[in-house]
């Protein structure tokens, strides 16, 4: 399993590529300082898996790389304070801190499990049946 994570912080990033190293084995792990190098990263070598990134769910949503990420069908998981404030509403999956590393590996997994033939965002929903159904037939 590819694997990109994108820290600003390097002494973090190092630290969730080795749990990752670890809890998965086999799995490679490209670290990138921030979005475009991110970006630059999915053009040189094989599409991630799974990528890890410190961004703003409102920032990311329209960026190069997002788009990038879902041509690829990369499992995208945010992490940082913005990401912790408003990334689960618009539909990301986010990673809490503080959080462990089963909790780390099993984001991971799941993300990697869902990312083919999927994109970072919810279905849409359905309106139920019978509102429908008293829509149409309600006098105009």
């Amino acid at each position: 399993m590819r694997l990109l994570v994108a820290l600003r912080d390097p002494l973090v990033a190092a630290d969730i590529a080795e749990t990752l190293a670890q809890g998965l084995p086999g799995a490679e792990t490209s670290l990138a300082r921030d979005c475009a190098q991110a970006l630059a990263l999915c053009a040189a070598g094989a599409a991630p898996a799974v990528a890890i990134l410190a961004a703003a769910p409102e920032t990311f949503a329209g960026s190069a790389l997002a788009r990038r990420l879902e041509e690829l069908g990369t499992g995208i998981i945010l992490i940082g304070d913005a990401a912790e404030e408003r990334g689960e509403a618009a539909g990301y999956r986010v990673l809490h801190r503080p959080f462990s590393e089963a909790q780390l590996l099993q984001a991971v997994q799941a993300a990697g499990a869902v990312a083919k033939g999927r994109t970072h965002r919810p279905a849409p929903l359905l309106r139920p049946t019978a509102f429908r159904w008293r829509r149409r037939t309600s006098p105009g």
